[in-house]
């Protein structure tokens, strides 16, 4: 029935660009190189306008990237230069604890020996005479002298 109602309402007109260009009396012949050259205009090179911001954002972007690699080496020259005032420091520090070191060490194996004998002959002595601790009167003076005399020298030495 579809088939009918066509062959009855008459003749099929089609409107193509053709048509449409041959009306307006454009010459039909010139029509596929008009058809090319749009083509190559709006696909190799985009208009004016969108060029030139092209042409401005891959400035803006080398522009960037030189910065950012300025930046960078700057970063880098400057890590440098810390990393070496940061050896000077390390280098000073460890000086500095070593002398400290040194400095304890002796005062240390100087205080660990003063004294020693009188200390344990004291122990030994409360231990032995647990009920008179007088007996051991003379044996705490010799540990008291001791101990003050290694106190004068511990001072002065510091002076």
């Amino acid at each position: 029935m579809a088939a009918e109602k066509t062959k009855s309402q008459g003749p099929t007109i089609r409107i193509t660009q053709k048509l449409l260009e041959s009306l307006a009396g454009r010459s039909v012949e010139d029509q596929p190189i008009r058809k090319a050259a749009y083509h190559r205009a709006n696909q190799s090179t985009p208009p004016r306008g969108q060029l030139e911001s092209r042409q401005q954002e891959a400035g803006a972007s080398q522009i960037v990237q030189s910065v950012q690699r300025a930046d960078l080496v700057d970063t880098i020259n400057y890590g440098n230069l810390l990393l070496k005032h940061e050896e000077r420091e390390l280098q000073q520090v460890e000086a500095f604890a070593e002398d400290l070191l040194k400095r304890n060490e002796s005062r240390a194996q100087r205080t660990e020996a003063l004294c020693e004998k009188e200390k344990a002959a004291c122990h030994l002595c409360y231990k032995e005479n647990e009920k008179d601790l007088s007996k051991c009167a003379d044996v705490v003076k010799e540990y008291s002298t001791c101990a003050q005399s290694a106190h004068k020298v511990y001072v002065q030495r510091d002076k």
